[in-house]
């Protein structure tokens, strides 16, 4: 009895220590991207990707689109099926100062990943949406124009490179600076307007140079090379600041380009200003006069730089529907806006920081959760309740419904034992004197 009792002990805890396990599973923060960060670096966007990657590895897949002129990778994240006939692009953070949206695009892919089989938008998941049209995220194009905004040119740290960036012009500090590690605007490094010099400056600086000629810049091709490889349906690009949205069309985009800012200015509420021409040398005229590819270029955040980071909830919420959203539409109808309700979880709707980092409500637990939990707390009431603290084993001797065990008695005297006697031993012969008695009253007697 007493290593059934000790079973039960021990099974008591493992079905203890599951449920713990499992409640401490649904309230501690599974959020990868750290939406709090001001300074969104590099060297955090790099762990975030690749902690993704590892977290959801049957629907998001990372790879390098090349390394900058300082070494640094050029991240890509790619959700949904490899097997998907169609993509959109979404980047960011082409301009050095306009970090903020580098976190903007991290908390959307983590958003897609989590929420991949729960969340619809039109009736159809995230899952069912990304198995025709997959989803490729850039959130750094420029890793050390950034580094340079956030920490100055000792970020930069091959020696030749940081000495000639010291020689370049910063409009402001190198806060403010927009261009790569090498003087050049990335945005004016495009094909579409390059000889348009009429907004470019004409030498190395921290802004609106556009390179002795096109496509001279490793970000700049990184971008061409991976739109050129893809049947690309829409690139989205973000920005700041302004909340307003560019584009424009061609006879090739006109009606996919109409679906796409359709989108853009119900999830933005922002301006939309169309633009004609062959630009400057920048993204949007490239993407929509050279590939053909329906383009919008989103203006987030208000105020100077660095964006003060309380925008960046405000910015999430109305950036994060429209990738899916356009994916979703471009197989021919326009859809609804995103249902924010999900399946079986509230834990990332479209809330950035708040509800990212928040623990689920119990009324919300996913099924298996919640499952685990009432099966662990039966099977805990039921050992306890029938073999630990089973009925009657703590009753008094005596009393009615006592199992109490009997007192070990003598098989020669029938008389109980105190405790701590033992039995005299069966086997021993009887005493001849205690018997001779009642053989002598007995002898005489008619048998």
């Amino acid at each position: 009895m007493k290593k059934l009792r000790r079973c039960a002990i021990v099974v008591l805890g493992l079905v203890a220590a599951i449920t713990t396990l499992s409640i401490s599973t649904v309230f501690a923060d599974t959020s990868v991207v750290d939406t709090t960060d001001a300074k969104y670096s590099y060297a955090d966007l790099t762990a975030d990707a690749k902690a993704l990657a590892k977290k959801y590895s049957d629907r998001c897949r990372l790879s390098s689109l090349g390394k900058s002129w300082d070494g640094r990778n050029i991240w890509c994240l790619r959700i949904g099926s490899d097997n998907a006939s169609r993509q959109i692009v979404v980047f960011a953070c082409v301009h050095a100062r306009e970090y903020i949206n580098g976190p903007v695009a991290m908390a959307m892919a983590e958003e897609y990943c989590k929420n991949y089989t729960t969340k619809k938008v039109n009736g159809r998941t995230y899952k069912d949406i990304f198995s025709h049209t997959q989803i490729y995220i850039v959130p750094m194009v420029n890793p050390d124009g950034v580094m340079i905004a956030q920490e100055g040119l000792d970020s930069i740290r091959d020696k030749s490179l940081r000495e000639k960036a010291e020689t370049y012009p910063v409009s402001g500090g190198y806060y403010n600076w927009k261009a790569n590690a090498r003087g050049v605007d990335i945005n004016r490094n495009f094909e579409s307007g390059f000889n348009d010099t009429t907004n470019k400056n004409t030498v190395r600086s921290s802004e609106r140079y556009g390179g002795t000629e096109p496509y001279t810049e490793k970000e700049t091709m990184a971008m061409v090379n991976l739109v050129k490889e893809l049947n690309c349906q829409a690139v989205i690009n973000l920005h700041t600041m302004g909340q307003v949205y560019y584009w424009g069309y061609t006879d090739q985009t006109k009606d996919a380009e109409e679906r796409l800012v359709k989108i853009v200015s119900e999830e933005t509420g922002y301006t939309g200003q169309l633009e004609t021409g062959n630009g400057d040398g920048d993204a949007e005229h490239y993407f929509r006069n050279i590939t053909h590819t329906p383009y919008v270029c989103i203006e987030n955040a208000t105020g100077g730089y660095p964006n003060d980071h309380s925008q960046f909830t405000s910015i999430y919420e109305k950036n994060v529907n429209i990738p899916v959203r356009t994916a979703d539409a471009f197989r021919g109808e326009i859809v609804k806006k995103a249902d924010t309700s999900s399946e079986t979880s509230g834990e990332s709707d479209a809330t950035a920081k708040q509800k990212l980092k928040s623990a689920m409500s119990l009324e919300l637990l996913p099924p298996w959760i919640a499952l685990v939990i009432a099966v662990a707390f039966a099977a805990s009431y039921l050992i306890w309740t029938r073999i630990i603290d089973r009925p009657g084993r703590h009753d008094a001797p005596g009393k009615r419904g006592s199992r109490r065990r009997p007192a070990p008695q003598s098989k020669r005297t029938g008389q109980s034992l105190r405790a701590g006697q033992s039995a005299p031993d069966e086997r021993r012969k009887p005493d001849r004197r205690s018997v001779r008695p009642e053989r002598d009253r007995n002898r005489g007697k008619k048998s």
